[in-house]
């Protein structure tokens, strides 16, 4: 998972990733005050951080988040 995470990336301009990558350190530090964020419907303990027009799938344990996914917003994206 981390590596398509790391595909993704790389494919993206300088100043798209180094937004995301921004925004993936604030997770680490303090999940709840890292941005927009929101929890996913039908999906318990799943949320969202919306990065212009990226958004971070990630999930929270034990009070620390795991990024899952990246990518650009879509229906796809979601599923």
């Amino acid at each position: 998972m981390v590596d398509k995470i790391f595909k993704i990336l790389a494919k993206l301009n300088k100043a798209d990733k180094d937004r995301i990558d921004s925004a993936i350190e604030r997770l680490g530090s303090d999940w709840k005050n890292a941005g927009d964020i929101k929890p996913l419907k039908n999906k318990k303990g799943y949320f969202r951080l919306r990065v212009g027009k990226f958004r971070i799938i990630f999930i929270v344990l034990n009070d620390e988040a795991f990024v899952l996914k990246v990518g650009k917003r879509s229906d796809v994206f979601y599923k």
